[in-house]
């Protein structure tokens, strides 16, 4: 189908983009020319396909140009919705955006809330909080634990040799490695002369002397003769009699021999003597009896245990012992053999319990400065001001579509508003001889 009234450009028909303008007087004779030029066009089209149909074709969906020497169609249109000329398009697509422009003025710069400039702290923002004290605790160098901190020190030296505490309450001095200690005066001395019959003990001089004693009594049936208890037994011959026993003692016989027969002519004992007490100027210790014996002059003597020495001095010697280094007074040994001397607590330390520098009784809390931002504006060079997202935006005109033009096949002509291909020219026909017979 070819346009009406345009021009023919590239054998392709075309609208006319220049305006006409009519009157009343010349609307006959333009309905006239154009229904003439009309019917030269169909004149041509139909003259035009009577010459494409010698051999050349249009494929199917193109039609035949006016000079009959290509093939058109109308060329295929695309829409692309959403797209911004500028900036982005909004979430709901219903506009399209781009950042405010900030502006920012010099602010003052401000602390928080609660802190203010400390010019200790070169102007820092600051705020002071009272520390809190802990605990009492033991100083440094101390050892246990508060109300038991105590400190170490050191024992006194060993001692020089010295006499024991009873040598040095008798008055005994140190000389050399014993303790002399002195003793009463001598006294002029005796002695015992100590010999086979002369005893010295238990502090007396004495010599042992026998007991009195007297002869026992002879048992019946036996007789006093002298000092032996005798009996004539009976004239028996051979053993027909014995001698009567006592309790005690041996009894002795006598026999003899006359002939054949033996016959026991005396039955005897000695008597056990009986003590009756010590003589006259003894004393009786136990079973003996003890005569004094008199001393001996000796010349000057020492009590036991002490000595003389130099003629006219007592003395006795003992070990010196050496003392083992003592605590000082103010401290006390424990089971270790450490001196431990008691110290008092130290105050506990200042903490900040809730954070912050201690700064000695205060805790300081230290802040950066704020910068007071109600100075800072926005503005929109084009479009309406708007917050998007928690940002300051400017609205323009929503997204406009976008239209493209294409072909599906052929080349797109000059003007973007036709396909052309060329025309399909197939072989011309032959006729086929025949043969008859």
């Amino acid at each position: 189908m070819v346009a009406v009234g345009g021009p023919i450009v590239d054998g392709i028909p075309t609208e006319s983009n220049t305006p006409m303008t009519t009157n009343r007087a010349t609307r006959p004779l333009l309905v006239v020319a154009l229904l003439a030029m009309l019917l030269s066009s169909l004149f041509i089209a139909t003259a035009s396909d009577s010459q494409a149909q010698d051999g050349a074709t249009c494929p199917a969906g193109f039609q035949l140009t006016a000079d009959a020497t290509a093939c058109f169609q109308a060329a295929t249109t695309s829409t692309s919705p959403g797209v911004c000329a500028t900036g982005q398009p909004t979430p709901d697509s219903q506009n399209c955006y781009v950042l405010a422009r900030a502006t920012t003025e010099t602010g003052e710069a401000v602390c928080p809330d609660d802190y203010s400039p400390d010019d200790s702290l070169g102007g820092t923002c600051a705020r002071f909080e009272a520390a809190a004290q802990d605990a009492d605790i033991c100083p440094a160098g101390a050892r246990g634990t508060p109300g038991a901190c105590y400190i170490l020190v050191a024992k006194g030296s060993d001692s020089a040799p010295a006499c024991t505490a009873e040598g040095a309450a008798a008055g005994g001095v140190v000389s050399g490695s014993t303790c002399v200690i002195p003793g009463p005066a001598p006294e002029a001395g005796t002695r015992c002369p100590v010999s086979a019959t002369v005893t010295e003990a238990d502090g007396s001089c004495f010599e042992t002397v026998s007991q009195n004693v007297s002869p026992g009594a002879c048992s019946v049936p036996y007789i006093e003769v002298g000092t032996i208890c005798k009996f004539l037994p009976p004239l028996v011959q051979d053993g027909g009699y014995v001698c009567p026993e006592v309790a005690g003692v041996t009894i002795d016989n006598a026999s003899h021999n006359p002939g054949t027969h033996t016959k026991l002519t005396l039955c005897s004992y000695t008597p056990a003597a009986i003590n009756t007490g010590c003589p006259a100027g003894t004393t009786q210790v136990g079973e003996t009896c003890r005569r004094p014996h008199p001393l001996e002059n000796t010349g000057l003597a020492c009590q036991a245990p002490f000595t003389i020495i130099d003629g006219d001095t007592c003395v006795r010697h003992e070990a010196t012992v050496i003392m083992d280094g003592q605590c000082p007074t103010t401290s006390t040994e424990d089971t270790a053999n450490n001196c431990r001397k008691p110290v008092a607590n130290q105050d506990g330390p200042y903490i900040c319990p809730n954070g912050g520098a201690l700064s000695g009784t205060s805790c300081v809390f230290t802040a950066g400065f704020l910068i007071d931002t109600d100075s800072i504006s926005y503005m929109c060079e084009a479009g309406d001001s708007a917050v998007l997202a928690g940002q300051a935006v400017c609205l323009l005109a929503g997204p406009t579509d976008v239209v493209g033009v294409g072909c599906l096949q052929g080349v797109l002509s000059t003007d973007g508003q036709f396909c052309l291909v060329d025309l399909v020219v197939t072989p011309a026909s032959v006729p086929v001889p025949s043969f008859t017979g």
